[in-house]
């Protein structure tokens, strides 16, 4: 059969329409499965911008009614009309997100928010990773402040929190993972942390196997140092280590202080604890109203000056890529079978001259990682891009036995890296005896680690000159020691006078020349 060419035109025009759906379906494929390389691309980390965090801050500390157009200004919990308007405004920005399941869960008058992004798997328990922060206000160290009356703007206190949570819920949605993400506004935390506590008890009792929640509350008031510190409790320890990896994997730059305390209640980390999950606060410092290391008090804390304003919007922005980071590797790194071990490869001899000696090796691993030699406290140096590390490490003269661990905080691989340390040449011991020495005979005695060909000691004044010379003589049981005497006297016999000399030993070993210096004291009787 002949086909008909005007058909065929047809045709192509019709899958030619048809081309731009098709391509928008492939992109949005990509966009909604993981990389294959599990490390978090640069691209996505760019996507926090400071611009977006402050308009969400600013949106928060106005808290507009949109039928209204009054500004609230305070988010407090007992001031109803406006913590609901908050609450809607945090839903409404979880909605820009189609992949995202929205909920409210109600709790003695107030809410919490919960934005759940799935797993892609349905035919095994989910495993959830949560980020959650308080939306909610107060200005009590304002003089005659009333909860229903007062302004409580809350941009720092936690106004920052939330922007971070929303940005990366945002971002995170536009990706499936083999694990659940939520992200949760509570309510009530500054009237005694009334919604993490209503939600974690819930969660609990429906035996809700939640790996880790990151709490964000007030992190952005730090015009003096980029650090944040991060209250975790012994069996939570696992979270900061893992953010640590993190910070230092990408350069954040950012300054991590670690304080364990099971007792510190004050954020809504507590009632997770209290339950039995791994938790974490990240805040600026856990006393914001006193000056502590790398911080000055902050004035605005819990008072209506805490405007957008008073925000360092840069340091906001690194803890929001942080937290954009450490979740989407911890969601990358859950997947379905057993999570491969961290690997890496050695590159170094296994004989070497050099002391201390850097160990070289490239990163197997597809997700950011530390490597370390924790008996000697070393951390290796990593280029993330080449995916190579390097570490310098002392050594000891012969065998030395290293084990060098690659961490990515769920996991940890020992490696032994076995280093024969055998140096061109190495200073034992320079022995000059008695020193001081009030005696007529001083003597000299030089140990190294190799076969010594040749010594002489040259005695000079502190001021340089030249007082003697005296050539050594090798030891009959051992050719690495030398030994060498001095009566005291300069060539002519004379008798140095009392005072400090300074003693040259100079050797010769496999044709090259080493030397070192020590101090001699006679004391003239």
């Amino acid at each position: 059969m002949v086909s008909n060419p005007l058909n065929q035109r047809s045709m192509l025009n019709h899958y030619l329409t048809l081309l731009p759906y098709v391509l928008s379906i492939l992109i949005l494929k990509f966009l909604l499965v993981p990389h294959s390389g599990a490390i978090i691309p640069d691209e996505l980390i760019a996507s926090i911008q400071s611009e977006n965090l402050r308009n969400h801050i600013f949106a928060l500390q106005e808290n507009r009614d949109h039928h209204t157009g009054k500004q609230h200004q305070t988010r407090n919990a007992l001031h109803q009309h406006a913590a609901d308007n908050a609450a809607n405004y945090i839903i409404d920005q979880f909605r820009r997100s189609p992949q995202l399941d929205i909920k409210t869960q109600k709790f003695s008058g107030m809410r919490n928010i919960i934005a759940r992004l799935p797993s892609q798997h349905t035919t095994k328990p989910n495993r959830i990773f949560i980020l959650c922060a308080h939306y909610d206000s107060k200005a009590n160290r304002d003089s005659n402040w009333n909860p229903l009356i007062s302004k409580a703007p809350g941009a720092n206190d936690n106004g920052s929190g939330v922007a971070i949570m929303l940005e990366t819920a945002y971002l995170l949605s536009k990706f499936k993972f083999n694990c659940e993400l939520r992200f949760i506004a509570f309510g009530g935390e500054e009237v005694g942390l009334l919604g993490s506590q209503h939600y974690a008890k819930k969660a609990a009792e429906s035996g809700e196997n939640i790996v880790a929640i990151f709490n964000v509350d007030m992190v952005g008031f730090n015009w003096i140092n980029d650090q944040t510190d991060i209250v975790t409790n012994r069996r939570s320890s696992w979270v900061v280590e893992f953010i640590r990896i993190i910070n230092k994997w990408f350069d954040f730059d950012l300054e991590i202080r670690e304080f364990r305390d099971d007792l510190f209640g004050y954020s809504d980390h507590k009632p997770f604890w209290t339950q039995g999950y791994d938790a974490v606060t990240l805040i600026e410092s856990i006393t914001p109203w006193r000056d502590s290391r790398g911080y000055e008090a902050n004035p605005f804390y819990h008072t209506s000056k805490d405007t957008v304003d008073k925000i360092n919007l840069n340091l906001v922005t690194k803890v929001a890529r942080l937290i954009l980071s450490v979740l989407y590797n911890l969601a990358n790194r859950d997947s379905n079978s057993l999570p491969t071990k961290p690997l890496i490869t050695f590159d170094s001899s296994p004989t070497v001259n050099q002391n201390p000696f850097e160990i070289k090796g490239r990163i197997l691993s597809p997700f950011p990682l530390k490597v370390a030699i924790p008996s000697k406290n070393l951390t290796a140096d990593i280029d993330r891009f080449k995916r190579i590390y390097s570490i310098l490490t002392p050594l000891k003269n012969g065998t030395n036995h290293i084990n060098i661990t690659a961490t990515d905080a769920i996991q940890t691989s020992t490696f032994e890296q076995q280093i024969e340390y055998q140096p061109d040449f190495e200073w034992i011991s320079t022995i000059i005896y008695p020193n001081p020495s009030y005696k007529d005979l001083v003597t000299f005695r030089v140990e190294s680690n190799r076969p010594i060909g040749s010594m002489q000691i040259a005695i000079h004044q502190v001021d340089g000159t030249l007082v003697r010379q005296i050539n050594g003589v090798a030891s009959q049981s051992n050719p690495k020691v030398w030994w060498a005497w001095w009566n005291r006297k300069i060539t002519y016999g004379i008798e140095v006078a009392t005072a400090v000399y300074i003693c040259e030993f100079e050797v010769e070993s496999d044709k090259k020349i080493y030397a070192r210096h020590e101090k001699l004291v006679v004391v003239k009787q």
